[in-house]
């Protein structure tokens, strides 16, 4: 065998690895994309609930919020629109966690 032969050859074969890893890839990229929809899906009221959380929280800085600006959290809208969505968050995380155990219960009676 010459040795052109042996370089094409090796070439295909680093070819083949290099399809087998951009597939490999390409296959764990969609897994982590459907467990990122399904977490998604699991969490949804709590990520609907915090746009409004958001919006409340800089509405709350911007009319109620501390003047003097000796508040750690009021006096600074950063900090006040990060806990309002946190908060917003929280409770349609709690609304979430509430539906499910009521349907739980519901399809455990079997009345669902």
């Amino acid at each position: 065998m010459s040795y052109c032969h042996i370089f094409i050859k090796s070439k295909l074969n680093i070819n083949i690895l290099t399809d087998v890893y951009i597939l490999v890839r390409k296959l764990y990229f969609i897994k982590k994309l459907k467990d990122m929809i399904d977490f998604i899906k699991k969490h949804k009221f709590g990520f609907v609930l915090l746009i409004p959380g958001v919006i409340a929280g800089f509405l709350y800085w911007k009319y109620i919020g501390c003047m003097s600006g000796t508040c750690a959290i009021q006096s600074n809208w950063h900090t006040m629109v990060l806990f309002g969505g946190l908060i917003g968050y929280f409770v349609g995380d709690s609304i979430d966690d509430i539906l499910k155990k009521r349907k739980n219960k519901l399809e455990k009676d079997g009345t669902l």
